[in-house]
């Protein structure tokens, strides 16, 4: 009885930790900045003028007002509800292309162009316009393009969509985040 217990432990640890990894599997994540909070103040914030950026695809700028306003909230910091908050935060995102080249021990490769995503989110403070704190995070968004066939390097269009994944984005990037006075310890 207590061995089928322990399994069941490790089952359900197994399995809470491959959740974890899936949330943030793929994004690669840089930070800047300082954020100390004051642990007598709980820290207001609002979207700056123009924020948040999504004019590459319909419906991605409010994904990422959704998820990064339910974010910050999970971790004790308060949007502002009227008056001036401590901390202004933008959002910006992009596209780039890379080249990838697959197998390089085959004599035929397969060359890809790959396009990456890249959302930053941006801390200022509103009276002096100082960055705070940022981070970017840049994630693998699809292959834009195929070698047409094993003779040649011409690269052909593909059909795939982009994927985004701002939930698992913003969780990345704002895991790096310093806690908020209500979440330290």
């Amino acid at each position: 009885m207590a061995r089928r217990r322990t399994l069941e432990r490790l089952v359900a640890v197994g399995a809470l930790a491959l959740a974890t990894l899936a949330a943030c599997r793929g994004v690669r994540v840089e930070t800047r900045g300082e954020l100390a909070p004051d642990p007598a103040q709980t820290l207001t914030w609002a979207w700056a003028e123009g924020s948040p950026a999504g004019a590459l695809e319909p419906g991605l700028a409010q994904q990422i007002r959704e998820q990064v306003t339910a974010d910050l909230a999970a971790r004790g910091l308060a949007e502002a509800q009227g008056g001036e908050p401590d901390l202004l935060l933008t959002s910006s995102v992009d596209v780039t292309r890379r080249i990838r080249v697959n197998d390089p021990y085959y004599f035929f490769p397969l060359v890809q162009q790959i396009e990456d995503g890249w959302l930053t989110l941006a801390f200022t403070d509103p009276r002096t316009g100082e960055l705070r704190w940022e981070g970017t995070g840049r994630r693998e968004l699809r292959a834009a393009a195929r070698n047409a066939d094993v003779l040649t390097t011409r690269l052909v269009p593909t059909t795939e969509e982009r994927r985004w994944d701002v939930p698992g984005t913003v969780q990345a990037i704002l895991a790096e985040l310093p806690a908020a006075p209500s979440q330290q310890p």
